[in-house]
């Protein structure tokens, strides 16, 4: 559980899964139910399958004869031989089980949670209607490759609905990450217990108090980030201030990081010459103000160019909201 619990804490995480049995060649759906009837009281030790309202099955079948995804849900389900409990409460944990079809071996895990893990509760939908909004496991992303003990500010100059800087002050506040609300809380011998000794492991990570400020020009965007910074339990760790890039001034000192989700992308981009502006004065700022700090970005390679800006490592290639942006990584 331990374990567990660390894997699905990391901001990073997408998925964690348990693997739960492993069927070599299997050719129909009779012999996959007989399967799971004769290997489900394994199981049982700590999963809840008293409902089938509580589990949700996702398939995945290549180059297998029993290649029908429906079909091999539905035989799982046939071998739980678990009915439908109307009088079960709603807020019972789900189970979400994944099956994988490849070369007629089937590989069953669960989920340590039914939603994915780079979904950010505290976020507000509606906020970046019409931009891009960052996933939060690569807004940690962001921050994994750019913070450090010695990094001692982080600076957002285009924070949106303060993804980058919120999961900065999560990464401080470890116990809010173990505190995340997972259906694997819900299972049988879950020991809340082993929550202290994560938050000890995390302590691991070797990074002091960084002053986290991040900017938007939209008034009303930097009011949402001070709400999503509240409901994520780090407000006290950030601050949001409104302001366009041409009137930002260094006030922190030398030891500090650019990090920033900056507008890209064909959605954000009128034509390409307001964008190239945009990166251009921001380049020109960032050079007289912030001479020195590292910077990271994701962006769009033809956009970084125009800041002017040294860089200092390979760039990383995301394929997200329909382009494929890099992470680009420099020295001002």
């Amino acid at each position: 559980m331990r374990r567990l619990l660390h894997l699905s804490t990391l901001p990073i995480a997408s998925l964690v899964l348990l693997r739960l049995s492993t069927y070599r060649s299997v050719y129909s759906t009779q012999q996959l139910t007989s399967l799971v009837r004769s290997s489900k009281s394994e199981w049982k030790t700590f999963l809840n399958l008293t409902n089938t309202s509580n589990i949700k099955v996702r398939t995945t079948a290549t180059k297998s004869k029993l290649n029908h995804t429906q079909a091999i849900a539905d035989a799982f389900k046939k071998g739980l031989n678990i009915s439908y409990d109307s009088s079960s409460p709603p807020s019972s944990p789900s189970l979400l089980f994944h099956i994988r079809n490849d070369h007629n071996k089937i590989t069953l895990s669960v989920s340590t949670s039914s939603s994915p893990l780079y979904s950010r509760p505290f976020r507000t939908v509606s906020v970046d209607s019409g931009k891009s909004p960052l996933r939060g496991n690569i807004a940690s992303y962001m921050c994994l490759k750019t913070l450090n003990k010695d990094v001692k500010f982080l600076v957002d100059p285009f924070c949106g609905s303060g993804g980058v800087c919120i999961e900065a002050g999560v990464m401080l506040r470890k116990e809010v990450r173990v505190k995340r609300d997972l259906e694997m809380k819900g299972w049988r011998g879950y020991d809340y217990g082993v929550e202290g000794s994560v938050c000890e492991l995390l302590k691991g990570e070797n990074l002091e108090d960084i002053k986290i400020v991040g900017f938007d020009r939209d008034r009303g965007v930097v009011e949402a980030a001070k709400r999503n910074a509240e409901r994520a339990g780090v407000a006290d760790l950030v601050e949001f201030r409104e302001g366009v890039i041409s009137d930002l001034r260094n006030e922190w000192g030398e030891k500090g990081v650019i990090v920033s989700n900056p507008p890209w992308g064909k959605r954000l981009d009128g034509g390409g010459k307001d964008l190239r502006n945009l990166y251009g004065r921001t380049g020109e700022v960032l050079r007289k103000e912030f001479k020195g700090w590292g910077i990271g970005m994701l962006t769009e390679r033809r956009l970084w160019a125009q800041m002017k800006v040294k860089e200092t490592s390979e760039e990383e290639r995301f394929s997200y909201a329909g382009v494929k942006p890099s992470f680009i990584r420099g020295i001002i």
